[in-house]
């Protein structure tokens, strides 16, 4: 219960249930037939929070005249457009940026580092590359390319380098009391 925290001057809560659902709508058929696109995937947010324990904590904590900060530890991106990666198998997995080794991608979908240390990147291994992509491209690689053409387009993604996935969403919420 909120009540158990009255007097504390500092609270986190984490809540996961956007960054979930948009990397499971990509994994599970049921859930892209629930939500197929844009429009169903923000109703489903917006219903899923007006019935949260969230919405009743924003609530408490109005009551008690709380100051909220509400943030998010990095944005999204709707995705509609595969590039193909090539990169051996050490390269990371992930949707949107590549870490590797031998790195071959599009330069009109990616930008490229040769050079990680000089931006303050990890680099693991001798000759570690990054890739990031661009725009609304996601990555793909040779082996499985009609699976995931058929499983990102039109889903939310992050890890590229547009403003949405890097400038990071802050509210502060005050009591209208």
């Amino acid at each position: 219960h909120f009540s158990d925290y009255s007097g504390t001057r500092f609270l986190t809560f984490v809540v996961n249930f956007v960054d979930i659902l948009a990397h499971r709508r990509s994994e599970s058929d049921i859930l892209q037939e629930i939500v197929p696109n844009e429009t169903s995937y923000r109703r489903i947010v917006r219903n899923w929070f007006e019935n949260s324990y969230l919405l009743t904590i924003l609530e408490k904590a109005a009551e008690q005249n709380y100051t909220v900060v509400v943030t998010s530890d990095h944005g999204s991106r709707k995705v509609s457009r595969g590039s193909l990666v090539k990169a051996d198998k050490e390269t990371t997995t992930s949707v949107r940026y590549k870490v590797g080794r031998n790195l071959k991608v599009s330069d009109k979908h990616a930008l490229y580092l040769r050079d990680p240390e000089r931006f303050h990147l990890p680099s693991p291994q001798v000759f570690t590359n990054y890739i990031f992509a661009r725009s609304d491209y996601f990555f793909l690689y040779p082996n499985n390319i009609r699976k995931f053409e058929k499983i990102y387009p039109d889903t939310f993604q992050h890890g590229g380098i547009s403003m949405h996935e890097m400038i990071l969403p802050v509210a502060v919420l005050h009591s209208r009391t």
